[in-house]
């Protein structure tokens, strides 16, 4: 083992620059694509600064490399009570080894940002784990941690976490303030990352790299309130019939269960936007590192139906993307606005308080 720490460490020494530019690695581990997405804006949030910046998915991730990066950013989410997500298993299972030497983190600069709902008894315990098992192998600590509760509005938690980011990084780095503090109280519209083209209906095929390979119907046979009073919300006792689904049920087992928006709530947005219910559209990205988040050819109802969560409150991602279809610039600035750091309280007042959900915020502009 210590022959190949010393190894990792020469490794660390010679890839801790690229271009002449300190490297920052991001590393996210994402079950529903939030902490993707905050992973994703610090990227973009870091041009301007003296850093290379990257993100990584933790699932594409050689966790025994860990100890070769110069400084890494870990964005986490927990998954059901208090596990790493999918895509993070191993890396967890890497990290918790008890046979890891004590010292062999010790050229790592490090952060971490942990997503979680205080809902759940082991509140945002990934990032916990990942924060105390970094300093435990002798990572050095360049900026606090931090923590975002998805009960509440998460993305608030993420903006006032990371305002001082960059420049806690570059201190580290005796890196000059002004190429290393980029604005953070404004925003810029996102560019499109997809592209799609109207095709025939003969084309209207379903596509076999649909995201939901397993999956099965099922009957709903009971349906119950376990709370006396539901002033304060509700807890549900559902059972479901699965003799003939074709699948198995052992006890932890998590349910994803795909409901389809109101048919009143897809012709709503898809009159907003102007398409036809009933048009085809194949989806391309225009970068093939992307994965497509859903199958095409499909029908603009299909899509809007089964794929799009129209009810949700929009994060702020999706409407600096919103920003950048917006026909006048007066409902740019707004949706900017909205997306900054600087209109946080904004954002919480008309999305999060008033419950906008994303039909509508695309009926709004």
């Amino acid at each position: 083992m210590g022959n190949k720490l010393s190894n990792l460490i020469q490794q660390a020494s010679s890839s801790a620059k690229t271009n002449g530019k300190p490297t920052v690695t991001v590393l996210y581990g994402s079950q529903s694509g939030t902490a993707e997405g905050f992973a994703k804006s610090l990227v973009a949030s870091s041009q301007g600064t003296a850093f290379t910046v990257r993100a990584v998915d933790l699932a594409k991730f050689n966790a025994s490399t860990l100890p070769t990066l110069s400084c890494v950013i870990f964005v986490v989410a927990t998954f059901g009570e208090g596990g790493p997500t999918d895509s993070a298993v191993k890396f967890h299972k890497y990290l918790t080894n008890p046979s890891l030497p004590a010292n062999v983190m010790q050229h790592v600069k490090f952060t971490v940002f942990g997503l979680g709902n205080k809902t759940y008894a082991r509140y945002n315990a990934m990032g916990r784990a990942v924060n105390s098992r970094m300093e435990q192998l002798g990572g050095h600590r360049v900026y606090r941690h931090g923590e975002g509760n998805d009960e509440a509005c998460i993305e608030n938690d993420f903006d006032d976490w990371r305002q001082d980011l960059w420049a806690a990084i570059s201190g580290q780095f005796a890196l000059p303030a002004a190429v290393s503090q980029p604005p953070v109280l404004s925003a810029k519209t996102s560019p499109p990352v997809f592209e799609f083209d109207v095709v025939s209906v003969a084309s209207n095929t379903r596509s076999t790299s649909s995201p939901f390979q397993e999956y099965a119907v099922a009957t709903l046979v009971d349906r119950r309130e376990l709370r006396q009073s539901t002033a304060s919300g509700s807890t549900l006792h559902l059972e479901f019939d699965i003799k003939h689904a074709g699948v198995t049920y052992a006890t932890a087992d998590n349910l994803a269960i795909l409901p389809e928006n109101d048919p009143a709530l897809v012709t709503r947005v898809a009159t907003a936007l102007r398409f036809d219910e009933d048009g085809v559209v194949e989806l391309k990205a225009l970068d093939k590192a992307i994965k497509l988040p859903f199958p095409t050819p499909a029908t603009i109802r299909t899509i809007l139906s089964q794929y799009l969560d129209l009810n949700a409150a929009p994060r702020k991602g999706a409407l600096t993307a919103l920003a950048h279809y917006a026909t006048s610039s007066v409902d740019q600035d707004r949706l900017l606005r909205l997306a900054s750091a600087d209109g946080k309280a904004e954002y919480q007042t008309w999305v999060v308080d008033a419950h906008r959900t994303f039909g509508d915020v695309i009926e709004a502009f």
